[in-house]
């Protein structure tokens, strides 16, 4: 077996306790709690699409773990597993937004911002997407009246990259998406993620904050990213109207389906349009086709 730990003395004790029942017994143990958190999906018309299902929430619950003293900690891809597992597990999320921000700071007016925002839209934004979906989930008003910092980061981290953003569309620029780079000028997923920063910490300003104003510059600004998307992000292609990974400047579409992306994938589940938008099915369906660049049979 592999064993992760912190130190020689946590891996000797997961040796012991692994040690403790045989294989057989902790494979029944995690079937059993594999079906107190999902339950039972029966799909007859496509019994694999109900197994995939799970494996996915699986897959998301494998990334997130916890330190021995107690604090959260993401593998693999963390990101993308945060915001699954706030279904499942949203105290984890709790956490990783607490844990994100406990040395936050709010800069001093002579401090500089950080440096270039726009290297990463994605990792500008910190926990605010996952503040947003947790709030949706949970309307947890106590978390996030105990931090506070919630919102002070919300305010100078927003305005930073308000002031990052130049003319029109009224999208943001981004390089990469973490470590891959991100396509086009302004990247489709990069985007939508900063709409749901905006849009998910405005009703946090307003109903957790009771900062009303702010929710409404806030909310205003989601209204003018999203409907930017949609004018500037959407094009014909081979299979219909679909959302491109990227755009231009000059209005020309990057076109591509990355798994390092998962953004735009998960648009229905942020809330930004429905699952059966034909410009997002046709998007997914651009994954196996010969259109994708990046497809290989």
């Amino acid at each position: 077996a592999f064993i992760l730990g912190e130190s020689p003395e946590e891996l000797r004790e997961t040796g012991e306790l692994l040690r403790q029942r045989s294989t057989l017994d902790w494979l029944n143990q995690t079937w059993r709690s594999r079906a107190e958190r999902c339950g039972r999906l029966t799909i007859p018309e496509d019994p694999f699409y109900a197994e995939s299902y799970c494996r996915l929430v699986e897959e998301g619950a494998s990334a997130l773990m916890y330190t021995g003293d107690g604090l959260p900690w993401t593998g693999g891809p963390s990101g993308f597993s945060d915001f699954a597992m706030v279904l499942f597990e949203p105290r984890f999320i709790a956490d990783i937004i607490a844990q994100s921000l406990s040395g936050f700071r709010p800069r001093k007016p002579d401090e500089p911002p950080p440096g270039d925002l726009s290297y990463s839209l994605a990792g500008a934004l910190g926990p605010l997407p996952d503040a947003a979906l947790y709030y949706r989930m949970t309307g947890d008003k106590e978390f996030f009246r105990l931090h506070a910092e919630v919102l002070a980061f919300a305010r100078e981290r927003l305005s930073d990259l308000l002031r990052m953003r130049k003319g029109e569309p009224y999208l943001f620029p981004s390089k990469m998406l973490w470590d891959g780079p991100s396509r086009g000028d302004y990247h489709t997923g990069s985007n939508v993620l900063a709409w749901l920063a905006f849009d998910g910490i405005a009703r946090v300003a307003r109903e957790a904050y009771g900062g009303n104003q702010l929710a409404d510059e806030w909310s205003a600004i989601a209204t003018k990213v999203k409907q930017d998307i949609l004018r500037h992000c959407v094009g014909e292609g081979t299979l219909g109207p679909r959302f491109y990974e990227g755009v231009n400047a000059d209005g020309t579409f990057v076109a591509g389906h990355d798994g390092e992306e998962a953004f735009t994938t998960l648009m229905p589940f942020f809330g930004f349009c429905e699952a059966d938008d034909p410009r997002y099915v046709n998007h997914a369906r651009l994954a196996l086709s010969q259109e994708n660049p990046l497809y290989v049979p």
